[in-house]
């Protein structure tokens, strides 16, 4: 595993993502070999992330339980990868203060 400073990761911008356009994060999820089936089940919260140039890097989501949430499949675009997307600003903000932020190259 490799650590990524977040001073040289991409600035990313969250955008929620609305119902018609989950058809993209079912493909990327399914094409990460990362669950789909229930991405469309109520509650559920998601995200596309991208460059401030409108450059997508990837999606992620909440399961909101209570005042607590389940944090969903992660999943960053292939072009995007080993970038340190991972230890951006954005994605901190999503995890408490006690979650690390690891990147292990699967292939």
């Amino acid at each position: 595993m490799t650590a990524t400073h977040v001073r040289d990761a991409p600035k990313l911008v969250a955008r929620p993502l609305r119902s018609g356009e989950r058809g993209a994060l079912a493909a990327a999820l399914a094409k990460a070999k990362l669950p789909t089936e229930d991405i469309e089940a109520p509650g559920r919260l998601f995200w596309r992330f991208e460059t401030p140039d409108e450059v997508p890097a990837g999606f992620g989501g909440l399961e909101p339980h209570g005042e607590d949430a389940l944090l969903r499949s992660l999943v960053t675009l292939p072009p995007m990868r080993c970038r340190g997307i991972g230890a951006t600003a954005e994605f901190a903000q999503l995890c408490p203060a006690s979650a690390e932020v690891l990147v292990k190259q699967l292939a």
